[in-house]
């Protein structure tokens, strides 16, 4: 999967960019959806700096938070896509665990860009936790 992202192809082939979609985001993009379609399109507007691109494939690479997750004292709400290939789900279920006061939602069917695939979902989520 990392070298998936790592690539600059997907930023310079249209075609190969929906070619890989469905792995990598999974969601609506291997259903077909046009939030998820959108969001294709603009990424082959606004390309990235590459040595932006590379230093965040090196920090996702390398760096955790694990061991200062304990020390985080405000409510916290971690939600993901259920099925997001990019970032297991099983990442969210650790974050959980790790934060004290952390609240665990998954978006059911959400890919890795869950929030353009649900956004009423998410916004209320966000919205009622930050009301509780």
């Amino acid at each position: 999967m990392l070298a998936l992202v790592s690539s600059p192809l997907p930023y310079l082939s249209r075609s190969y960019l929906f070619r890989i979609s469905p792995v990598i985001y999974g969601g609506d993009c291997r259903r077909g959806g046009a939030p998820a379609q959108r969001e294709l399109a603009l990424r082959l507007e606004y390309r990235p700096n590459p040595i932006d691109s590379y230093q965040q494939i090196y920090a996702i690479s390398w760096w955790t938070s694990l061991p200062w997750l304990h020390r985080v004292t405000m409510p916290t709400l971690v939600f993901s896509g259920a099925r997001d290939p990019l970032v297991p789900v099983q990442n969210a279920y650790l974050l959980a665990r790790q934060i004290p006061n952390a609240r665990l939602e998954l978006i059911a069917d959400g890919g890795h860009l869950w929030m353009l695939e649900h956004p009423e979902a998410s916004a209320a989520l966000v919205d009622e936790f930050l009301s509780g």
